[in-house]
């Protein structure tokens, strides 16, 4: 837990700052009484509703010395700049201003917690579609059901799942011009911020930026003994193998895979799609090319070239995280190469 100092002047200043900056809702909710971060830790601010005059009183009473931080001053700065010229002289005009002001960011939280409320209840009604490998989507189809209005705050809340900055009216206005109107089989993109919006087979996909080119790559290593561990950096990913004795976890894991190889040693290969591959994914099966595979499990085209090819000694042995050929899968108690990856795909 961790307590803040913010005070009601804050808040006042926070508002203000968000609506020059034309702000919804959610932006004049301002500062919250709390918040639960990502590490776990709970932030708590009790003094919301405190002015800063009441506390520099209390101070004084207590017999406290206030201490200024000199750049506070500055009105070179845009809060600054509120705190100093703008908001004396609305008190002045208006003495409650600064308490209205942090009102504003009250019943902004309190309709903000509606509109949340009602998003999941549309996100549970039908509105998300699942895809490979858990992945959540939006169903445009379902989406353009709803008037536009409705369509923009889905839109929103949805990506704010994905802890990224909200996209700007313009931003959001290219969704429904270039996206959500485009044909089925259109790739259309809409980028901001280092994030993006795709469509494919229905559904908006949201995710970052992809970083890096698209260039091939290619890398071999040499396992000779047991406990032997490589990292490999390709394509800005960085991929950990380790060869050891067998001990197989069952417990699924999609930042791993283990591997069946000789106990003798092997060679290792990475590499990239260069197409045409195919994986034989069953003992009893004929090999399966890799663009089957890939539409099979609804994996977006622009992803597919992500996922790198894993051979033993020159025979395809798995794809990424998503499959294991024939083969090669993992026992108790034999050689096992350990695939780490530094991401999920």
């Amino acid at each position: 837990m961790a307590l803040h100092t913010n005070h009601q002047n804050d808040q006042a200043e926070t508002v203000l700052i968000r609506a020059l900056r034309g702000s919804g809702v959610k932006g004049l909710s301002a500062i919250p009484p709390s918040r639960l971060m990502s590490c776990g830790t709970v932030i708590y601010r009790p003094l919301l509703e405190v002015s800063r005059r009441a506390l520099e009183l209390e101070a004084e009473g207590l017999g406290l010395k206030w201490v200024e931080d000199e750049s506070n001053s500055d009105s070179v700065f845009d809060r600054n700049f509120l705190r100093n010229e703008i908001l004396p002289l609305l008190e002045q005009r208006w003495p409650n201003s600064t308490e209205a002001l942090a009102q504003v960011a009250c019943k902004a939280s309190e309709t903000q917690s509606f509109i949340d409320d009602w998003c999941v209840k549309q996100f549970d009604s039908g509105l998300l579609l699942e895809r490979a490998q858990g992945e959540k989507v939006i169903d445009i189809s379902v989406l353009s059901s709803y008037r536009e209005r409705d369509q923009k705050i889905l839109l929103r809340a949805w990506i704010d799942n994905f802890d990224c900055p909200q996209p700007s009216e313009r931003i959001l206005g290219r969704v429904f011009t270039e996206l959500i109107s485009a044909k089925p089989d259109a790739n259309p993109i809409v980028q901001w911020s280092g994030f993006e919006l795709r469509r494919y087979l229905g559904g908006i996909y949201c995710q970052r930026k992809p970083v890096g080119g698209s260039e091939s790559y290619s890398e071999t290593r040499q396992f000779k003994r047991r406990g032997q561990v490589y990292n490999v950096e390709i394509a800005a990913q960085n991929i950990s193998c380790a060869y050891e004795s067998g001990d197989v976890s069952m417990q699924a894991d999609s930042g791993r895979i283990q591997l069946a190889v000789p106990g003798a040693g092997f060679e290792l290969q990475i590499k990239s799609r260069a197409g045409g591959e195919s994986l034989r994914t069953r003992p009893d099966g004929p090999g399966r090319s890799l663009k089957s595979l890939f539409q099979e499990a609804g994996i977006p085209p622009w992803r597919r070239d992500t996922y790198p090819l894993i051979y033993i000694d020159g025979v395809l042995a798995a794809i990424g995280n998503l499959w294991i050929g024939a083969g090669f899968h993992a026992e108790s108690g034999l050689p096992v190469l350990s695939v780490y990856f530094n991401n999920k795909y």
